[in-house]
């Protein structure tokens, strides 16, 4: 029967001769076993254990003891290399900087100063204790981090770097904070199959989604340059399945412009709720009406670009005054109007459809029974007129002017 490899560093010593030792470097920890890639070598040993007394992270610099006649190896203590100019803290990646972990509404907030010289990820530990045992590790690309939790919950925090060969500075000192309570808000709904957080207020459906209707949400403030985490009308998901994957914003005041930001944001329109949108400079745009897209007055629907224009225009009772469609300036008529043209006789019952084309000095009529007469008219200046030119009816008119 074999016997078991020697545990403790008294063990080892007195193990029979002659012992090998080496140098390497810890690449892997899976509980109690390590990965440790020997010192200017490839050779990656596996399944090595620590002797007793022995605590190392991945990273470290060890020696190791190989188990005369196996291939078994024990880490018997972590050294400070002075050829490297490091502590068992591998590579030379600086500790994190000003960590600091602060209580918001419902989470916790870790930060740190961040460093993008030779630093691929940080790793974090966090746990309801200053510990390592039992703590939740998760990597991140940037320099702060936040976790959700019920008010009163405090939350320990701990951040190392790790450049692209796997090295990782010394850990930081361990920060915590306690989450406030705040203006009650939730975490918006979880995917299907996630397990949903046991807090006190919160009631969550068979699809791991919130089923409290006033769903709020609490995002980073990057708009304002700051990491402050504050409480919006913003919800993703819903309280039933079908509706999955779909945005709810809660009815609000039209906000505060701001510069160089726009605002999108619902409010309450004789009776609806309808989107709309606001400028840098304060100028509001509904953008639904009844539910439905607005399409605006499309009387004011007027573009020039740097040498053309469109239009289009209507009139409701064009008689024998003159009506102007296009005024005498720098955006009328240089060379051709094409129109496309709809007339109708308020008491009678002619209509009429046209298209045309006119160069400024033409005129063309674009309703005519053989009594009364509506004409379009370019003049030489580059205006545009309509106007009622034979008989006594009045005219409903409608045109879609494009123009050089």
């Amino acid at each position: 029967m074999s016997k078991q490899p020697a545990q403790t560093i008294k063990d080892i010593a007195e193990f029979a001769q002659p012992h090998t030792l080496d140098m390497g470097i810890v690449r892997d920890r899976r509980g109690q076993y390590l990965s440790v890639q020997l010192d200017g070598t490839d050779k990656m040993v596996r399944n090595v254990i620590m002797a007793e007394g022995v605590t190392v992270e991945v990273g470290y610099w060890v020696i190791l003891n190989r188990v005369p006649r196996s291939n078994k190896w024990i880490v018997i203590a972590a050294v400070e290399d002075v050829a490297r100019g490091s502590k068992p803290v591998p590579g030379n990646l600086p500790q994190p900087a000003s960590a600091t972990a602060t209580g918001k509404p419902y989470m916790v907030v870790f930060s740190w100063e961040g460093s993008y010289k030779d630093v691929a990820c940080y790793e974090i530990q966090h746990n309801s204790a200053a510990s390592a045992t039992g703590a939740t590790e998760v990597k991140v690309a940037g320099s702060y981090y936040w976790h959700w939790c019920a008010p009163g919950t405090t939350r320990h925090f701990r951040v190392r770097a790790v450049n692209s060969s796997f090295a990782r500075s010394s850990w930081s000192d361990w920060a915590n904070a306690t989450a406030t309570a705040g203006t009650a808000y939730q975490v918006l709904g979880v995917n299907a199959g996630a397990t949903a957080p046991e807090w006190a207020g919160f009631d969550w459906d068979t699809h791991g989604q919130a089923t409290n209707a006033d769903m709020v949400h609490s995002h980073a403030n990057a708009a304002e340059g700051g990491d402050e985490i504050i409480p919006n009308r913003i919800g993703l998901g819903a309280a039933v399945a079908d509706q999955d994957g779909t945005m709810s914003m809660a009815e609000a005041a039209a906000p505060t412009n701001a510069a160089n930001q726009g605002r999108l944001y619902v409010k309450d329109d004789a009776g609806d709720t309808e989107l709309f949108y606001m400028d840098d400079g304060g100028a509001e745009v509904q953008i639904t009406v009844d539910g439905a897209v607005n399409a605006g007055d499309l009387s004011t629907l007027y573009v020039y670009g740097t040498i053309g224009g469109a239009y289009f225009w209507d009139y409701d009772g064009v008689d024998g005054n003159v009506q102007t469609v296009i005024a005498n300036g720098a955006e009328d008529v240089t060379e051709a109007l094409w129109a496309n043209s709809i007339v109708t006789e308020k008491t009678g019952a002619g209509k009429e459809q046209q298209l045309c084309w006119l160069e400024p000095g033409e005129s063309q009529a674009i309703y005519s029974d053989g009594v009364d007469t509506c004409t379009l008219t370019v003049a030489a200046d580059g205006s545009v007129t309509v106007q009622r030119t034979a008989g006594a009816d009045t005219f409903k008119v409608a045109l879609w002017l494009m123009w050089i």
